[in-house]
C-alpha cells in the first residue's frame, strides 16, 4: 500500500468548514453526534453545546454540523464574540457578521416592520433585527441564520453584564409569544418568522458561568436544550484513525496498531478516547513514520517505537526548542493569563518579539494559530493552538518565578547585610547614632499611632505630631515617612467620590482656577463638581456618549463633544446649554478652544471650526475623504494643514475655510503634517515610508526624502527649520538636511519600531520613544546615543517630568516607579510597595512628592527625596490615573468603575501647625510618654 500524499489529520488544528477550505479532510467519529446535534438545533432556537477543553466542539459544529445544516437550508456562521467583538459590543458585532455575509453572495432584503431600538440594551433590539432582515441566496430561496459563539466562556471574563444582556436579548427572540400577526406589506403576506437559531458552545468547567448568569436573568428557559460532547467511542475512535489514512497501515498488522493508537489516547477519567490527543498522535505519526518509511505503510515496530513518552510533551520541546530563554519567558507571559488559560496578543507584536515566531504560527511543530478579527480592527491575533499546552506552559512561569523570587531573597539578604555594616560603622559616631536613635524612636511610635489611629484618632495624633519636625525647614528632629503617614491617617483626611456618572469617565479636567472639575461619560452626560466631591451641575442634552468636555481658557463656559455628532457650549456657573453645534455627520472625538477663547476646533470624519460666542460654524474642512489623522494651524495662523488616511494634506484658509490646496503624492496613509518654523514649508510623514517636503505657497513636492523601510510615523522640524527628524516602524530615527533633503544620519539603537522623536527646545538632543521599552537621547550633531532609559521587560506605561525638569517618573507594568535622572540617564530610585501594575506616576507642583495609581485599587505618595511611602489610600476599584491638582491640596483619582475620587492631600506643615494647635491645652500625660518610649 502507497502512502498519502499529505496528511490526511489535523492534529490539534480544528478540522474546517469544508465549504471554506481548499483542503478539506476527512472528519470522521462523530456521525452520531452530528446527527444528534443537527436534529436538536432545528427543533430549537438556543441550543447549548459543552464539554472538556480539548474534545473537539469547534471541530464538530465546523466539519460535522455546519454542512448538515447547511444541506437543511440554514446559514450556519460561526462568531468568536472575545475576538471579533474586541472593539465594539456583543450586538453589533452579531450584525455586523451577518451583513458581510453578502460577500458570500447573500443577498440582504430589510423589511420596515417595526421600528429598529436605538438603545443596543433593549430586550428587543436583536428581535427587531431579524424581524425586519431576511437572507436570500443565490437561487432566490431563504436562508436561515445559525449563530454558533464558539468558545462561549471567554465573554464571562470581562464582559459579564454585556454576556448576560445578550442572554436576555436571545431569550426574548426565543419566546414565540413575540411573534408578529399575519399583515400585508408592500403587497405581499409576512409574518414573523422563527427559523434563526442559535449555539452557545462553551467549555464544561466553565458551565458553571453560564448557568450564574441565566438563573441572574431569570432565563430558565435558556436551560433547556443542552448537547454533551463525551471523549470518542472505541468506533468512533476507530474511525477517526482508519477512515482518513486508509491505505497508510501495513495491512497484516493494521490492528494491531489500531489498538495500541487507541489504547495510548485513552482518556484515564472514563473509559472514553480522548479526541485530541488521538488527533495528534496519527498527524505526527504520519509526519514522523509514514513519510520516512521507505515502503509508505506504517509497520506494528515503527508505530510502537513512536508511541513511547508523552506525544504533547515530546512536540512541545521540539516545537519550542528555537526559542531563547528571553523568548520563551516572553511566551509564557503573554500567551496564559494568570489562572492558567489561553490569552491571545497581536500576530504583529508576537514577531517583533519571536525571531522564528513564523515557525510557531506555520511551521512544521507549530504551536500556535492566527485568528483574525472581522468586527473589530481587522489585526490578526494569534494564540495557543491548544489548551493541552497551557499546563506546560504554566508550569516554566512558576519555575522561573521561584528562580527570580529566589534571587531577589538573595538581593535583599545582601541589602539587609550591608545595612548592618553600615549601622556597625555610625556607632562610633555619636551625633549620628543619637540620630538614628531619634529616627527608631519616630518609627516605633508612628507605628503605634497607625495601630490606633482608627479607633483613637486623637492620641494617634498627638502621638505623630510629637516625633515630627515642628519645622519642616529648620528640623529639631528627623522627619520620617512613617510619622508623616500616621499623622495624616488619624486625621481622616479621605476621599469625596464623584459618584453619579452610570457609565464610563472618558475625561475629567480642572476649571483654570482648580475649584472645580468637569467630568465627560458614556452615560451622555457632563458633570460639574466642587473640591468637596458634590456634584452642582448634571449637563443634560447629549443622545449619546460624550467623549470630552474641556473649560474655556476664562473657565465661564464648558464645549463637549459627543457621539451624537454634535458639539455643546454650556454655562459653567448655571450649567445652561446655550449653543448646540451641529453639522458633524459622525462621532465628534474632541473639541477645544483656541488660546484666545474666540473659536472652537472639533475633530471627526472633518474639521470644524466655529465661533465661540455665537456657535456659527465659520469653516467646515470637509473635503478628505477619510479619518483626518492630525490639524495643525501655521506660524502666523492663518492657515491650516491637515493630514489623511485618504493620502492627501490639505492646506485650509484659517479665515474663510476654503481649501487653497492638495498636496498629492504619498500612496499610504499620512500619519503627521506641520508647518517649517517659518510657515514656507511643510513637511509630511506616511505609510508609504517616505517624508515629503512641500512649498507651502505652491503646494508643489519639493522633496521625497526616502531611506526608510517600514512606516513613517512622524516628522517634524528642528528649531531653526535647518533639519528635519523622521520616526520609523524600522527600529531607526533618521536626521535629514531641511534644503537639500540628504540623509544626514541614521540612528540606530531602538530593538523596536520607533513611535515618535522630537528635538529638544534648544536643537541639541533628539528624545525617541519606541516599543522595545525604551527612551532614547540622541546628541544630533554625532548621532550619538547619549542615554538609554529602559523600563522593565513588562513594559512603562507613563512618564513624566519633575517640575525643574531634572528628572523624569515613570509608572511600570512590574509594579514599581522609576526615577530617573534626565542628565545623566541613571536610574536614581526605584519605588516599589505596590502588588499590581503602575499605571500613572505624575508629581505634585512643587515637586516634593510622587503620587501613583495602581490596578491593585491603591494611590500611594512618595516623598520625591528619599522614596519613602508617606501615605496610601485604599479606593474600591482598579485606578486608571491620579494627579494634583493646581494647588497640590487635592489629589483626583478615576477609576474603572466610572467614579472620580478626590482626596485630600494638605501639605504636611499645614496639618503639624493645625494639630499642634489644636491639642496644645492637651498634651501627652507622663504615663503616655512613658508607654510609648517618648521618654
Amino acid at each position: 500500500m502507497s502512502a498519502l500524499k499529505s496528511n490526511p489529520w489535523a492534529g490539534l488544528s480544528s478540522y474546517q468548514d469544508p465549504k471554506y477550505t481548499d483542503n478539506p479532510l476527512k472528519f470522521s467519529g462523530r456521525e452520531d453526534d452530528i446527527y444528534d446535534l443537527t436534529r436538536m438545533v432545528m427543533k430549537n432556537i438556543f441550543v447549548t453545546l459543552y464539554g472538556k477543553s480539548g474534545i473537539g466542539k469547534t471541530s464538530l459544529l465546523n466539519a460535522g454540523v455546519f454542512p448538515s445544516l447547511r444541506d437543511a437550508g440554514f446559514l450556519p456562521v460561526s462568531v468568536r464574540l472575545n475576538i471579533e467583538a474586541a472593539d465594539c459590543s456583543f450586538q453589533q458585532c452579531i450584525i455586523t457578521r451577518l451583513e458581510n455575509l453578502v460577500r458570500e453572495g447573500v443577498t440582504i432584503k430589510k423589511v420596515n416592520v417595526v421600528e429598529m431600538p436605538s438603545d443596543e440594551s433593549a430586550q428587543d433590539y436583536l428581535w427587531a433585527y431579524f424581524a425586519r432582515t431576511r437572507f436570500i441566496a443565490e437561487d432566490g430561496r431563504t436562508v436561515f441564520p445559525v449563530l454558533a459563539f464558539d468558545q462561549f466562556e471567554e465573554v464571562f471574563a470581562r464582559r459579564r453584564k454585556e454576556a448576560e444582556m445578550l442572554l436576555c436579548q436571545l431569550a426574548f427572540l426565543a419566546d414565540e409569544s413575540h411573534s408578529l400577526s399575519p399583515r400585508i406589506i408592500d403587497g405581499e403576506n409576512y409574518e414573523y418568522d422563527y427559523n434563526f437559531r442559535f449555539i452557545a458552545s462553551i467549555r464544561e468547567d466553565d458551565l458553571y458561568k453560564l448557568e450564574d448568569s441565566i438563573d441572574n436573568c431569570y432565563l430558565e428557559d435558556l436551560k433547556k436544550n443542552r448537547y454533551r460532547l463525551r471523549n470518542l467511542t472505541e468506533k468512533g475512535a476507530r474511525e477517526v484513525v482508519l477512515k482518513p489514512g486508509d491505505g497508510l497501515f501495513e495491512e497484516s498488522e493494521r490492528e494491531a496498531i489500531v489498538a495500541a493508537i487507541l489504547n495510548k489516547s485513552r482518556d484515564s477519567s472514563d473509559s472514553g478516547i480522548s479526541s485530541n490527543v488521538l488527533s495528534l498522535i496519527c498527524s505526527r505519526m504520519y509526519d514522523e513514520v509514514s513519510s520516512k518509511a521507505g515502503s509508505g505503510s506504517i509497520t506494528l515496530a515503527a508505530a510502537q517505537s513512536f508511541l513511547k513518552g508523552n506525544p504533547f510533551e515530546k512536540y512541545f520541546i521540539e516545537a519550542t526548542s528555537v526559542l531563547s530563554d528571553r523568548e520563551m519567558a516572553y511566551i509564557e507571559d503573554k500567551l496564559i493569563d494568570e489562572s492558567g488559560r489561553r490569552n491571545s496578543i497581536a500576530k504583529r507584536i508576537l514577531l517583533n518579539h519571536i525571531s522564528k515566531g513564523n515557525d510557531l504560527i506555520y511551521g512544521k511543530h507549530r504551536i500556535l494559530q492566527v485568528l483574525s478579527s472581522s468586527a473589530g480592527n481587522g489585526e490578526e491575533r494569534v494564540e495557543l493552538i491548544h489548551d493541552s499546552f497551557c499546563e506546560m506552559l504554566m508550569k516554566q512561569k512558576e519555575r522561573r518565578a521561584k528562580i527570580r523570587k529566589s534571587r531577589q531573597i538573595f538581593g535583599a539578604a545582601l541589602g539587609v547585610l550591608a545595612i548592618f555594616v553600615i549601622a556597625f560603622v555610625l556607632i562610633y559616631d555619636m551625633k549620628r547614632r543619637e540620630e538614628m536613635m531619634m529616627v527608631n524612636q519616630s518609627r516605633f511610635v508612628a507605628e503605634k499611632a497607625l495601630a490606633i489611629a482608627e479607633e483613637d484618632s486623637y492620641l494617634a495624633r498627638k502621638l505623630a505630631v510629637e516625633v515630627l519636625p515642628k519645622d519642616l525647614k529648620h528640623p529639631d528632629r528627623p522627619y520620617t515617612a512613617e510619622a508623616e503617614m500616621a499623622l495624616r491617617k488619624a486625621c481622616k483626611y479621605g476621599s469625596a467620590v464623584l459618584e453619579g456618572h452610570t457609565d464610563r469617565v472618558y475625561s475629567a479636567a480642572y476649571s483654570p482656577d482648580g475649584r472645580e472639575i468637569v467630568s465627560a461619560s458614556g452615560d451622555s452626560t457632563i458633570r460639574i463638581w466642587d473640591g468637596t466631591g458634590e456634584c452642582k451641575r448634571v449637563l443634560e442634552g447629549h443622545t449619546s456618549s460624550v467623549e470630552s468636555a474641556a473649560y474655556s481658557p476664562d473657565g465661564r463656559e464648558i464645549v463637549s463633544a459627543s457621539r451624537d455628532n454634535t458639539i455643546r457650549i454650556w454655562d459653567a456657573v448655571t450649567g445652561e446649554c446655550k449653543r448646540i453645534l451641529e453639522g458633524h455627520i459622525a462621532d465628534v472625538t474632541s473639541a477645544a478652544y483656541s488660546p484666545d477663547g474666540r473659536e472652537i476646533v472639533s475633530v471627526s470624519l472633518d474639521v470644524r471650526i466655529c465661533d465661540a460666542v455665537t456657535g456659527e460654524c465659520k469653516k467646515v474642512l470637509e473635503e478628505h475623504t477619510k479619518d483626518v489623522e492630525s490639524a495643525a494651524y501655521s506660524p502666523d495662523g492663518r492657515e491650516i494643514v491637515s493630514a489623511s488616511d485618504d493620502k492627501t494634506i490639505r492646506i485650509w484658509d484659517a479665515v474663510t475655510g476654503e481649501c487653497k490646496r492638495v498636496l498629492e503624492g504619498h500612496t499610504d496613509y499620512v500619519t503627521s503634517a506641520a508647518y517649517s518654523p517659518d510657515g514656507r514649508e511643510i513637511v509630511s510623514a506616511s505609510w508609504d515610508k517616505t517624508i515629503r517636503i512641500w512649498d507651502s505657497v505652491t503646494g508643489e513636492c519639493k522633496r521625497v526624502l526616502e531611506g526608510h523601510t517600514d512606516w513613517v510615523n512622524s516628522a517634524a522640524y528642528s528649531p531653526d527649520g535647518g533639519e528635519i527628524v523622521s520616526a520609523s516602524s524600522d527600529n531607526t530615527i533618521r536626521i535629514w538636511d531641511a534644503v537639500t533633503g540628504e540623509c544626514k544620519r541614521v540612528l540606530k539603537g531602538h530593538t523596536f519600531g520607533v513611535n515618535s522623536a522630537v528635538y529638544s527646545p534648544d536643537g541639541r538632543e533628539i528624545v525617541s520613544a519606541s516599543s522595545d521599552e525604551t527612551i532614547l537621547v540622541w546628541d544630533t550633531v554625532t548621532g550619538e546615543c547619549k542615554r538609554v532609559w529602559k523600563g522593565p521587560t513588562d513594559g512603562v506605561r507613563s512618564a513624566a517630568y519633575s517640575p525643574n525638569g531634572r528628572e523624569i517618573v515613570s509608572a511600570c507594568a512590574d509594579n514599581t516607579i522609576h526615577i530617573w535622572d534626565t542628565v545623566t540617564g541613571e536610574c536614581k530610585r526605584v519605588l516599589e510597595g505596590h502588588t499590581s501594575s503602575v499605571v500613572s506616576a505624575a508629581y505634585s507642583p512643587d515637586g516634593r512628592e510622587i503620587v501613583s495609581a495602581s490596578c491593585d485599587k491603591t494611590i500611594k505618595v512618595w516623598n520625591a527625596n528619599d522614596s519613602r511611602e508617606v501615605y496610601s489610600y485604599s479606593l474600591p476599584s482598579t485606578c486608571y490615573a491620579a494627579t494634583f491638582s493646581p494647588d497640590g491640596r487635592t489629589i483626583a483619582v478615576a477609576c474603572c468603575n466610572g467614579n472620580i475620587y478626590l482626596i485630600d492631600f494638605p501639605p504636611l506643615q499645614e496639618l503639624i501647625d493645625q494639630t499642634r494647635e489644636r491639642f496644645k491645652d492637651y498634651p501627652l500625660t507622663p504615663a503616655e510618654r512613658r508607654q510609648y518610649y517618648l521618654e
